[in-house]
């Protein structure tokens, strides 16, 4: 889908820093899916943390799997 929109050219170029992309559209692209990733990861540790899920882990399997690891 294309669609138009209004960025600051600052945060536009910080984005493509983080990124490293070096095309706007990619570099866009990447920085909304993980954006969303991490809204997903935030929402299912919640879950977790409250007991929501099917399973529980203990704290050292939770550090264990660094799941706050940044990718």
């Amino acid at each position: 889908m294309r669609i138009t929109i209004d960025i600051d050219e600052n945060e536009l170029e910080r984005i493509r820093e983080i990124t490293r992309e070096k095309k706007k559209s990619p570099a866009i692209h990447r920085a909304l899916t993980e954006l969303i990733r991490l809204h997903d990861k935030r929402q299912f540790i919640e879950r977790a943390l409250k007991g929501g899920t099917d399973f529980a882990l203990t704290n050292e399997e939770v550090e264990a799997a660094d799941v706050y690891e940044d990718r």
